[in-house]
């Protein structure tokens, strides 16, 4: 069967070096080559890669990189991973789809709740070739779940992936945005181009792709945000992320607010932390210090609040502050989740949650309709905070839904939910419980 010519050749398997792999390589192979650079200049290979190889910094090899090291095919080996194309062309189909989803929150999804590890970005940008195929049944189960079958997901993804290639978009379109960047910034166009500026400014160059049209975009609007927020933080953040981190240093605006609570309350001198007089950062001559330093000014911040703990909350610099009202705030939830779990608290979530008008006007087709799995979003709930949510008043939630091969609510009873005056205190217990209570066990038998 030939392969559709829309459709990319998969990724040959790479061959995993064994224990067994490697001690062949050892004591037979490289015994007979005498060393790496000897190995690297028979089989014709980078110096690196035998070096790599033989020191276990690769885990494994492409086949054609083994038949030259080895002299022969390499064995059958059960496959753990698979490409990533298809995976990455249904995450970018998705995103595009879903204007408020991220890729973040795609990853912690698949992996769970109790996942603490960062968000491993490679696997989207292509920079790991392959990746888990539970991830690609994950992404078709998600498709599936709206709606939308699987072979209209792969041609959608075929067409979506070939329009985002070909799509070129005019140097005039961007250059106002460049320009904002430039201005409200001090970004320097070629920077987030990619291309030297001068050669779209004197014509040689008439477009520029959509991935850095879409890139430049969001950038413009992430300063936009930066700056009405009036924090310097987060417009030198930004900035940071644009030109990249300064290994070895901290942006000075991270621990400004640290060194100003220790230069007023603990009488400590700036200079002794810095070396040199705040001015030098408070005119913009220097931004970043030595992390060392950075790392010293937070020490002290936390030993000296530690020995001072009478200090009032409001006067503890963000970065202390921050984890004790957020552990207040786990309190409060946790409390207002207990009341309204009682009695009492249940009566008045059943009131809250009640329709205002019959159950005949939330089926009617002039208000539209949102599929139940995405309602939650809409409320602004996570999925499993609504789907608890639903399982505990499942007789509301069945009476006004709409069946049709799947369950929808109407929007005008979202519209009315979102506008109840108390309905954030049921937000807040849902999530509570959502984070930390197991699956409700009538949550999927409640809308089947």
């Amino acid at each position: 069967m030939e392969r559709p010519a829309n459709q990319k050749p998969a990724r040959p398997p790479r061959v995993v070096l064994t224990e067994p792999l490697l001690k062949q390589l050892r004591e037979e192979i490289m015994g007979d080559a005498g060393s790496v650079s000897s190995l690297a200049g028979h089989t014709g290979l980078p110096y690196l890669l035998i070096y790599n190889i033989v020191h276990r910094r690769i885990k494994s090899i492409s086949t054609r990189h083994f038949r030259l090291i080895f002299g022969q095919s390499p064995p059958l080996q059960v496959q753990h991973k698979t490409d990533g194309t298809r995976f990455r062309e249904m995450v970018a189909l998705w995103l595009f789809l879903n204007d408020s989803a991220t890729k973040a929150d795609l990853y912690r999804e698949y992996y769970g709740p109790l996942h603490t590890k960062r968000v491993d970005y490679r696997i989207f940008s292509g920079q790991t070739g392959s990746v888990d195929p539970g991830l690609v049944r994950y992404m078709e189960e998600k498709f599936k779940h709206s709606g939308i079958d699987l072979d209209t997901v792969r041609h959608w993804a075929d067409e979506f992936a070939h329009w985002n290639r070909e799509t070129l978009i005019d140097y005039r379109r961007v250059r106002p945005l460049i320009q904002y960047l430039h201005d409200a910034l001090g970004v320097h166009p070629t920077t987030v181009l990619n291309q030297w500026y001068a050669r779209y400014e004197s014509g040689d160059l008439k477009k520029v792709s959509s991935k850095v049209y879409h890139r430049i975009l969001n950038l413009k609007a992430r300063a936009e945000k930066a700056l009405a927020s009036g924090s310097r933080l987060r417009i030198e953040k930004l900035k940071e992320e644009i030109y990249g981190r300064k290994p070895g240093y901290t942006l000075y605006s991270e621990i400004e607010e640290e060194l100003n609570f220790l230069r007023t309350y603990a009488h400590k001198s700036s200079k002794k932390y810095l070396g040199r007089s705040t001015s030098m950062y408070t005119r913009g001559a220097c931004k970043h210090l030595p992390s060392w330093r950075a790392r010293k000014i937070m020490a002290d911040c936390r030993a000296f609040v530690r020995q001072q703990p009478r200090l009032p909350l409001p006067v503890l610099p963000r970065s202390i502050r921050k984890p004790v009202t957020d552990s207040l705030l786990v309190l409060l939830h946790a409390r207002m989740a207990d009341l309204l779990s009682r009695e009492e608290g249940i009566v008045l979530e059943k009131k809250i949650l009640a329709p205002a008008y019959a159950s005949a006007e939330y089926k009617k087709q002039i208000y539209g309709f949102t599929q139940f799995d995405m309602a939650g979003k809409v409320l602004g709930m996570k999925k499993k905070a609504f789907d608890l949510m639903v399982a505990e008043n499942c007789e509301i939630f069945r009476k006004i839904g709409t069946y049709s091969r799947r369950w929808y609510l109407s929007d005008l009873y979202l519209k009315e939910l979102s506008k109840k005056q108390y309905f954030h205190l049921i937000t807040t217990k849902y999530e509570w419980l959502a984070r930390r209570a197991a699956p409700h066990p009538h949550t999927n038998a409640c809308m089947n």
